[in-house]
């Protein structure tokens, strides 16, 4: 993107979730200049010709900027499907383009000269409009000056960055002539008319400067034998290397020599350049002295001076120790009225100094506070929380001078220095071992009741933990070219917690195909939940070494009927605590639903609930849809205390059930060996259950555990049967439709009777209370069942019986 014909990089991102559009504005040099955002309504599609950004309107409110607007159309477009790798943003950087010009040319020439010094003539290719302007570092090309009187030491010169100097000499200048510089046939035109600049905030469009000369007066130099400019300041520091020097022109040789060689009392004054206005209270001393401040639009004839004690050496040199207590760009003025003596007529020495600036010694952090106002409590791995993650906060920025008093006048600048404000994480206090992302500048700095401190209620951070703060200058630099003042860390600002916590997925399913069975731990179970953030974004710092994690518990009811007291506690799921990266997965496939010592069930609608206990930052599971004790469906205005997990399950109270059995021993002897369930009312073969499977160690025939297949055969009287199933695994006999397909092949000729028996120590979701004792899960056995071959003619004492359930 071109603006003020320097080419600057604009990123766009683009959240289809919040439905935003955030523009980052880059210079050459890869620093963020502007950031703004806005929301859209419509849908966010690649489109064609240019991208136009305008039609900003005005907003009203805390933390708005309205001065700033982004107008004109983005061309080169390139539209990204996903976020594309810092190397491809790299070589999109890095890529060369031809630029039409610098925004103007710049003539920088002293309002007025003494005719021994000469004075110093600075062209400097601008890239904006601003006062003072941008440098255009791209310029290196040639310009030519030319001077009414007196000499240039170039009048072709050769800008290097944007910026080249000559000096003008006229050692005979006259009392008062003026001589005008003109720039012209610059090599890369401008896309503006050129300026003229007596100091760089007196700019005027001009292609000419003029300046004044004198015999006599005042330089200002930071050097002991040679004029060089004052350096730029830190506010509250004493710099003794400046000097006031009173010259004359010696009428023969044009040289600087002394003017004055004895103590004097001189007239000093300082103007605020940028700010363009002084700060009431605010000093400027000079060897001790305070001086008299002016605005900036007061004409040098009407500043209003102060009285300074000097003492001037042989060679007319006095020292100068300057301090000024506040911040901007200023100048020094000295002027003193001479008497006429016998060999020097009545005369008023002048003189003035270059613009420098004066930066802060520090911007530190005045407070951090919610929005509502609480202060910060700086907590980490205990205590009380600050915000949620990715919550809008509030902190407020100090300029500072050395003394560790506030800079009022910093953020009046022509282009406020506030804008330029802004914060980023500095390190990372609380979680050990996490990850200390960037923190977001959601807004400007402004102004306060407080001059010096500026506030931004739009910071947030996008993840959990405690952390330091620590402000930066846009640009790098104060006032463009003062260099940085010391950016001074907070304390620790924390505790950020999740905003919430979100069931992604779970996932419930029967032990076998359609139903599971009550005590059985064959039920898969699995969920994963995140910590979030406000924007709903996972918070990688939440793990084990965050603080407590929050206590997971499970519920349960069948067919929204509200029997969750019932049925809840019976919930067997595990322990799932094991959070990583902001993430918890749980899986397990021995999840069950636990029997009662009597019977009841089926529960062919049982849903499986979870519910989060967060102790530490009082937290909650977000998008509730369930309440185990109410009946119908809950809402956020219904209490709904619970997330559903996976879908319904048929649950089943089931018992293992082998009859006696009684046949001739000319044929095979079929036995009923069956899993059944309880209705509600009756017991069921389970014509579902092609699952089961029995261990052959929990099945004994008399010579032993069918585990060991010698064991399956039976000796009777005259002969033997061998026990025989449906499905007969090495170690298992698995149940088909309900049923193992067992039974005993004829002896043909033999006769008898045995015992087998099941043992049900492994199976507790198959016993039933065979004993009668009112508890369905104290019978680890089967009865004995009564197996025999040939004639039966029961019992001489026995009239009727039956079996009994």
């Amino acid at each position: 993107v071109i603006t003020s014909n320097a080419w600057h990089y604009v990123a766009a991102v683009v959240d289809t979730t919040a439905r935003t559009v955030t523009l980052y504005v880059y210079n050459q040099s890869r620093t963020l200049l502007a950031r703004t955002s806005a929301s859209y309504a419509g849908t966010w599609q690649d489109g064609t010709g240019v991208v136009s950004i305008g039609g900003e309107s005005s907003a009203s409110g805390e933390g708005t900027q309205t001065s700033w607007h982004f107008l004109g159309n983005i061309d080169e477009v390139k539209i990204y499907s996903g976020a594309v790798t810092q190397t491809t943003l790299e070589s999109l950087m890095q890529t060369v383009r031809t630029c039409a010009g610098p925004d103007h040319y710049e003539l920088q020439v002293n309002a007025n000269s003494i005719a021994c010094e000469g004075t110093a003539v600075t062209v400097r290719a601008c890239a904006n409009s601003m006062v003072p302007c941008t440098k255009d570092l791209s310029i290196n090309t040639t310009v030519n000056l030319a001077a009414s009187n007196g000499s240039l030491s170039a009048t072709n010169l050769t800008l290097s960055s944007g910026e080249a100097t000559a000096y003008l000499l006229h050692p005979a200048a006259t009392e008062g002539q003026n001589v005008s510089v003109t720039l012209s046939n610059e090599q890369t035109a401008a896309i503006n008319s050129r300026k003229c600049c007596t100091g760089s905030s007196d700019c005027t469009v001009a292609n000419s400067c003029t300046t004044t000369f004198k015999r006599a007066g005042f330089i200002f130099s930071s050097a002991l034998n040679s004029s060089v400019n004052i350096p730029n300041q830190i506010a509250g520091t004493t710099d003794s290397s400046v000097y006031l020097k009173a010259v004359t022109t010696d009428q023969s040789s044009g040289a600087c020599v002394a003017r004055l060689t004895s103590p004097q009392t001189v007239q000093m004054a300082y103007k605020c350049r940028n700010p363009v206005s002084c700060i009431s209270g605010q000093t400027f001393t000079a060897n001790g002295s305070s001086i008299q401040a002016n605005a900036n639009s007061v004409a040098t004839p009407s500043l209003t001076y102060s009285n300074v004690n000097l003492n001037f050496d042989s060679s007319g040199r006095a020292p100068l120790a300057i301090n000024y207590s506040d911040v901007g760009q200023v100048n020094l003025f000295a002027r003193l009225n001479l008497a006429a003596t016998s060999s020097n007529p009545a005369y008023e020495l002048t003189g003035n100094s270059n613009d420098f600036i004066v930066r802060p010694f520090s911007l530190g952090i005045e407070s951090v506070r919610t929005i509502s106002g609480t202060n910060n409590p700086g907590t980490s791995s205990s205590g009380s929380g600050f915000v949620a993650a990715g919550e809008r906060f509030a902190v407020s920025i100090r300029s500072l001078n050395t003394n560790g008093n506030l800079t009022p006048n910093f953020g009046n600048e022509i282009s406020s220095e506030r804008n330029n404000l802004g914060l980023s994480a500095n390190t990372l206090v609380h979680p050990v071992g996490g990850t200390l992302t960037p923190l977001v500048n959601g807004g400007i700095f402004s102004a306060t009741a407080t001059p010096g401190v500026f506030r931004n209620p739009d910071i947030y951070w996008n993840q959990v933990g405690s952390l330091t703060i620590i402000p930066y200058l846009l640009n790098n630099n104060y006032l463009l070219t003062a260099g940085n003042p010391n950016f001074v860390a907070s304390s620790t600002v924390g505790r950020f917690y999740p905003d919430h916590f979100t069931l992604v997925s779970s996932s419930t399913i029967n032990s076998c195909g359609s139903f599971s069975y009550m005590q059985q731990n064959a039920v898969a179970a699995s969920f994963q939940i995140e910590a979030r953030s406000l924007s709903d974004s996972v918070v990688s710092n939440y793990g084990p070494a965050y603080g407590t994690a929050p206590a997971i518990s499970y519920v349960a009811e069948n067919a929204n009927s509200g029997n969750g007291s019932l049925l809840s506690s019976r919930v067997v799921l595990g322990t799932a605590n094991n959070w990583n990266a902001g993430v918890l997965n749980y899986s397990t496939t021995n999840a069950n639903f636990s029997r009662t010592s009597t019977l009841d069930g089926p529960y062919s609608q049982l849903q499986f609930g979870l519910q989060l206990q967060d102790t530490f930052d009082l937290r909650s599971l977000a998008n509730l849809n369930m309440n185990a004790t109410t009946t119908g469906s809950c809402s956020a205005s219904n209490n709904c205390n619970a997330m559903s997990l996976g879908s319904n399950l048929n649950l089943l109270f089931g018992r293992l059930r082998l009859e006696d059995a009684f046949g001739p021993e000319t044929a095979n002897l079929p036995v009923n060996f069956n899993t059944e369930y309880w209705t509600g009312s009756f017991w069921l073969v389970n014509p579902f259950d092609s699952c089961t499977t029995i261990s052959r160690t929990a099945i004994t025939y008399p010579q032993g555990s069918i585990a060991t297949d010698a064991n399956r055969t039976v000796t009777l009287s005259g002969g033997s049967t061998q026990g025989r199933y449906g499905i007969l695994q090495p170690t298992q006999v698995l149940f088909t439709s309900g049923n193992a397909g067992q039974y005993f092949t004829a002896p043909v000729s033999g006769t008898g009777s045995f015992v087998v028996q099941v043992d049900l120590t492994a199976y507790p979701w198959f016993r039933f209370d065979w004993d009668q004792d009112g508890d369905h899960n104290d019978d680890t056995k089967l009865p004995d069942a009564n197996f025999g071959f040939g004639s039966y003619r029961g019992h001489d004492r026995i009239i009727y019986w039956r079996e009994l359930f």
